[in-house]
């Protein structure tokens, strides 16, 4: 996230990166963007992601933005909700992972199923998705299809941007 972060505000985006406060997460590097980090009750299990959800949700509603990105399946649902309700503010899908094929998901029948429906309803209401890698791209265009804005074009319906460490070897 720091290189995505990082890369949007020297391109001359105000960014603002939210994430949580763990008890033993170590102080905020200074970054060329915000920070916030919140506070919660609960630290994992369906209470966390419960009290996380709509916490961000709020943080997203009294926030300025012109564009609002979720990263992986169980963020994006309050970004969503953020981004209706401040009408032609723009949604963007950063899948880190194919989430709903992740072991702790995976092996979870009705939890997957769930996250399969968020997955389903989600995809075709972003602005804009992304993904760490091409078969992963495939994946979903394999479940939701292409994006086709005229019958002449075509556009993926998920870029690929690699997630590899920069160099300072010029």
């Amino acid at each position: 996230m720091i290189r995505i972060c990082t890369s949007l505000a020297n391109a001359g985006y105000d960014v603002m990166l939210i994430g949580r406060k763990l008890k033993n997460s170590q102080p905020l590097v200074q970054q060329p963007f915000q920070q916030k980090r919140m506070f919660l009750f609960f630290q994992n299990g369906k209470l966390f992601y419960i009290e996380y959800n709509i916490r961000l949700f709020f943080k997203l509603l009294f926030s300025n933005f012109d564009i609002v990105c979720g990263v992986d399946l169980d963020s994006i649902l309050p970004c969503y909700f953020a981004a209706k309700l401040k009408s032609k503010k723009k949604l963007v899908y950063d899948a880190h992972e194919l989430f709903t094929d992740t072991p702790e998901v995976y092996k979870r029948k009705t939890i997957r199923k769930i996250w399969l429906a968020v997955e389903k309803f989600i995809i075709p209401r972003t602005d804009l998705r992304y993904t760490v890698s091409q078969s992963i791209a495939e994946e979903f265009e394999k479940r939701y299809g292409s994006y086709q804005p005229s019958a002449i074009s075509y556009q993926p319906l998920f870029h690929v941007i690699r997630n590899l460490p920069t160099t300072n070897d010029g």
